[in-house]
């Protein structure tokens, strides 16, 4: 009998967890965008300050609080500083695939924030500073919807855990 009531508590614990895992993931994919929109912050007044793009990036990885944004910005420093023949633009897809997976983007936020290493380090800074702003119109559409989507769906997934897990437990029963 205290098998099934440890048994059970079990099952509704991690249905539980798990349905606080889905209804936070958008907040902190917010925080990774607001992260980022102040990475584009700084990069585009180092920009207009004439900064290359190696101090830039380094600037932004001291300055940006969120590690992985940093770790992102850090490592492409270390490879521009390298840049053995690679484009800039690969070094930045390079950057952003290797701290992918600490990160809760989605795949649409990846493929943007992608394209911006087409645009790095190009001879006319006013066509990069234009290419991040629209980067930051981007991110700041993103977060207004997420803002949306995690006040409409937060509750939702929070009951759906762990009443998944109570009927369960019912069924097992």
């Amino acid at each position: 009998m205290a098998l099934k009531i440890l048994g059970s508590i079990l099952i509704i614990a991690s249905s539980g967890l798990a349905g606080l895992y889905f209804a936070y993931k958008p907040y902190y994919r917010k925080s990774d965008l607001n992260s980022f929109f102040i990475a584009l912050e700084i990069l585009e007044n180092e920009i207009n300050n004439y900064s290359s793009l190696i101090e830039a990036s380094f600037q932004i990885s001291q300055k940006v609080s969120d590690k992985n944004i940093s770790e992102i910005f850090l490592y492409l420093c270390e490879k521009l500083k390298e840049k053995n023949g690679e484009e800039t633009e690969k070094i930045w897809t390079d950057s952003i695939n290797k701290y992918k997976s600490s990160l809760y983007l989605n795949q649409e936020d990846y493929d943007t924030i992608a394209g911006m290493g087409k645009i790095l380090n190009s001879f006319d800074r006013e066509i990069e500073i234009k290419n991040i702003a629209v980067l930051k119109r981007y991110i700041l559409t993103s977060i207004d919807e997420i803002n949306i989507e995690y006040t409409k769906n937060r509750r939702m997934f929070q009951s759906i855990g762990f009443l998944g897990g109570l009927i369960i437990v019912i069924a097992l029963i």
